[in-house]
């Protein structure tokens, strides 16, 4: 819940949605599709990893590749959707499958809710994008994790073939609270 308050008098205070003017009964609640709370976390800071994420049938799990980015985020409104998208350049000098990986435990405590793949000749930066879903089914908060890795040799991001360009390849994760 949040609340306006002006000499100690709640204005306007909204609570799953619905915000209330005053003390009076005037109310007004988001439209369907208003986008109503956003945060995102970004970084472009080089780092690697040689921890993989095998290239078959299974869902990747929390303990495979190299952590990467974290958003803890509470949602206002219980059965509105989260549009979570993460975006991340990811290199290799050999011939690797490289795997994205996003991970939330309190709908799983160890799978990938989803993952993107690319395959690389080696020496290629692959620019590889989660777009994930999510109705949230109470406003309790939780953290959003991704993982990356590959399925052979060392993995790279915030570079290309070692080169950082001086440190702005960037790679982040956005979270945006849509209404129902």
């Amino acid at each position: 819940m949040a609340a306006i308050k002006l000499n100690n008098v709640t204005a306007l205070s909204e609570t799953g949605g619905v915000a209330t003017f005053g003390t009076s009964s005037a109310t007004l609640k988001y439209p369907a599709g208003h986008v109503i709370q956003y945060d995102s976390v970004f970084s472009a800071t080089p780092s690697s990893t040689d921890v993989l994420i095998p290239a078959d049938g299974t869902k990747p799990q929390i303990t495979e590749g190299a952590s990467m980015l974290n958003l803890a985020f509470t949602p206002l409104v219980a059965g509105s959707t989260l549009e979570i998208l993460v975006n991340v350049g990811l290199d290799s000098n050999n011939a690797n499958n490289l795997a994205l990986c996003l991970f939330n435990t309190v709908i799983h405590s160890t799978d990938a809710v989803a993952v993107s793949a690319s395959r690389t000749g080696g020496g290629i930066n692959q620019n590889i994008t989660i777009l994930y879903n999510y109705t949230t089914p109470s406003t309790a908060a939780a953290t959003w994790q991704t993982r990356y890795g590959g399925s052979a040799a060392t993995i790279k991001i915030g570079q290309s073939n070692s080169f950082t360009y001086g440190s702005t390849m960037q790679y982040g994760m956005t979270i945006k609270e849509i209404m129902a």
